[in-house]
């Protein structure tokens, strides 16, 4: 049993509570640019899962600049919704896949035991309440110091993080330089009413498991 678990997972669940009232916001379609960079800077600052947000800050990228070129597009608003709700899924599958089994914290309604909820207020909160920056750092070194040990780096290779398209294909940075310029990349956002698929660069021949937006992409292949 880690004793540092159940102060994560009631952690998780404060951050998923603020994300909700951010959706919430979000579903009145009718924020401004400076608000969604104050959401889109706290979630980079803040988030307690830092590479489960990426896609997450991509598509509020997207928003920001469509409305900043003067674009009203309410898809965009539902896609930045989408990934809040993708990144809390995913938060729970790489904690469950870290950590094992979550229950023995949780009763059936997934909510932690009230003594373990004491325990943290002693613990953390005694005097004043962490700070939502303060909430996130503690995740974060929870979390990656974990995911590390789980997803050794690969000997060889210096810098893991990459393009999105080079983690989804496998490729270095380099080979990526190599193979393909997706400097200039014509897309078009797709709804499915049923359900999501994200399709990257058909063009280049590789084919993924459904989730996510549905980009049409035209690359400039140059070898």
């Amino acid at each position: 049993m880690n004793p540092l678990l159940p102060d994560i997972i009631i952690l998780t669940q404060r951050e998923h509570q603020r994300l909700n009232n951010q959706v919430k916001r979000l579903q009145q379609y009718d924020l401004d640019v400076d608000v969604l960079e104050q959401y889109r800077q706290g979630w980079a600052d803040n988030l307690g899962y830092q590479k489960e947000s990426l896609l997450l800050l991509q598509a509020v990228d997207r928003l920001i600049e469509s409305l900043e070129l003067g674009e009203y597009d309410q898809s965009l608003y539902d896609e930045v919704c989408m990934q809040i709700g993708l990144y809390k899924r995913s938060t729970w599958t790489i904690l469950k896949h870290l950590e094992g089994s979550l229950s023995p914290y949780m009763d059936r309604w997934a909510k932690v035991y009230p003594e373990l909820k004491d325990d943290f207020k002693a613990r953390y909160e005694s005097n004043k309440a962490l700070s939502v920056h303060e909430q996130g750092m503690l995740m974060r070194s929870f979390i990656e110091p974990r995911r590390a040990k789980a997803f050794p780096a690969v000997k060889g290779v210096k810098d893991r993080s990459g393009s999105l398209m080079d983690r989804l294909f496998g490729r270095s940075s380099e080979a990526s330089k190599k193979s393909a310029d997706v400097g200039c990349v014509s897309k078009k956002l797709l709804w499915f009413r049923n359900g999501f698929l994200l399709e990257v660069l058909k063009s280049l021949g590789h084919s993924l498991p459904p989730f996510g937006w549905l980009y049409e992409a035209t690359v400039r292949i140059k070898f």
